[in-house]
């Protein structure tokens, strides 16, 4: 890269071809610098310095994008996994849709088979049950809540 430099003196400037008026028509040769690492001025020098880059920056930047590298494969794994999970969270939820169909299609089924007429036509008619006429039923207090056991004859009254 090829750069003109400005000078200045006291008298006026000169910038690349272009040149501010002065009192004097003292010509200022202008310079011609073929790199920085060549230029006089310090500042050149510095920022040619900045722009080289040193083993340690050119290894910290390779382990950061190693880093980078490593999160970035890491994400799309665990995103991959939750997407497996989840498709198999909505298998089981259409498989539980299906089985409580199914339920509800056989608890239509076995209250149908509950019809209470046909049940109290079988008992009266098959085998000759009759409803208790008052003073039939007798009622016992148990202190135990799950059934009655009978020890001796019930009273006839």
């Amino acid at each position: 890269m090829v750069r003109i430099d400005f000078h200045m003196n006291k008298k006026g400037v000169i910038i690349g071809s272009t040149v501010v008026e002065s009192d004097t028509h003292t010509e200022i040769p202008l310079r011609v610098v073929g790199g920085e690492k060549d230029s006089p001025f310090p500042q050149h020098r510095s920022r040619a310095r900045a722009r080289s880059m040193g083993f340690g920056y050119v290894a910290m930047l390779a382990v950061a994008g190693c880093i980078c590298l490593l999160l970035c494969v890491n994400y799309l794994h665990i995103r991959s996994d939750l997407q497996n999970r989840q498709s198999s969270v909505d298998a089981l939820e259409t498989q539980l849709a299906k089985q409580k169909a199914d339920n509800d299609v056989i608890q239509q089924k076995v209250d149908s088979a509950m019809d209470l007429t046909r049940i109290y036509r079988l008992a009266t008619t098959q085998y000759g049950m009759v409803y208790p006429e008052n003073g039939q039923v007798l009622e016992y207090h148990s202190t135990d809540k799950e059934f009655v056991t009978q020890n001796r004859e019930i009273p006839k009254s």
